[in-house]
């Protein structure tokens, strides 16, 4: 039952960077679609919350901030992501988006007095590493590389910040009840973000929006929601230690993303591909199973 629901936490997540490069193919306008995509979660989200407070005790929340703040960087990071996915590779960009666990490891080291030991440092090495191959991948003119590795990078560090406050608010302000609706409100408030940019388009006429680009934000919002659903269902188990449950989701979205990719649009693994494949895997493993040396 538990990997059963992992691997479909995989699945969903996978699809993710899949449906980025269909946007692309059937050119759905991905700002648009983006906007969308996060009211379908939000609506998902409270869906499956046992309770929906009204919008003026949000504040009141101990958590609001964080999830202020996790919207941005929500709205932010989901375009630059399907950017990258779209433009430098779906490869690439998930190395780049699945690896930022390296980010919350440190911060457990030095903030909670996390263990360390040699294993852990050598798994940040490598997936530091890995970034840095994925980020040189792309055999183009220099400065389309250098805007590449520049693009990897921001993502990188961006998505490492979202996870290092997402880790805090699970530590220190989110009580387990309150999960759902923590979710739900980052995913409305970051839609709404992403609205205010879009009316403001919307009145200098710079944007349109057609079916197509709803019809894209729906197939995006219900893997979107259910990619974290499911994962945190999957931790939930008690038969299953957390560490292999974040250890096999990173290394099978980055594995099933890559096939996939491959599969459908023909994407190329070359040999530097597979080197930071391999070493984005070893530092998930080496990282996720550090303390049971």
């Amino acid at each position: 039952m538990a990997w059963g629901i992992l691997l479909l936490a995989i699945v969903f997540s996978a699809l993710l960077a899949i449906i980025f490069k269909y946007y692309q193919k059937y050119e759905v306008n991905t700002p648009v679609a983006i906007v969308f995509n996060y009211i379908v979660a939000a609506s998902l989200a409270f869906a499956f919350s046992n309770h929906t407070p009204s919008l003026t005790k949000l504040i009141e929340f101990e958590w609001f901030w964080a999830s202020l703040g996790l919207a941005l960087l929500f709205i932010t990071l989901f375009n630059l992501l399907a950017f990258t996915n779209q433009n430098i590779g779906v490869t690439q960009t998930q190395i780049a988006n699945k690896t930022t666990f390296i980010f919350p490891a440190i911060m457990g080291i030095w903030l909670f007095n996390e263990s360390v030991n040699w294993l852990k440092v050598l798994g940040i090495i490598a997936a530091v590493v890995a970034v840095i191959i994925t980020a040189k991948e792309k055999s183009e003119p220099a400065s389309k590389k250098h805007s590449n590795f520049l693009l990897i990078i921001v993502l990188f560090l961006g998505s490492g910040l979202l996870d290092l406050l997402l880790s805090y608010a699970q530590n220190e302000l989110i009580p387990n009840n309150e999960l759902s609706l923590f979710s739900g409100y980052s995913f409305a408030l970051a839609g709404t973000f992403g609205a205010v940019q879009l009316v403001f388009k919307l009145v200098k006429k710079q944007i349109s929006i057609k079916k197509k680009d709803i019809y894209g934000g729906v197939l995006l919002g219900i893997p979107n929601y259910f990619s974290i659903y499911l994962f945190l269902k999957a931790l939930s188990f008690k038969g299953m230690e957390s560490s292999v449950t974040f250890t096999v989701f990173n290394m099978g979205i980055i594995v099933t993303a890559t096939m996939l990719s491959a599969l459908l649009f023909k994407e190329k693994i070359s040999s530097n591909k597979l080197v930071a494949i391999s070493l984005a895997i070893a530092a998930i493993a080496l990282v996720s199973f550090s303390d049971k040396f």
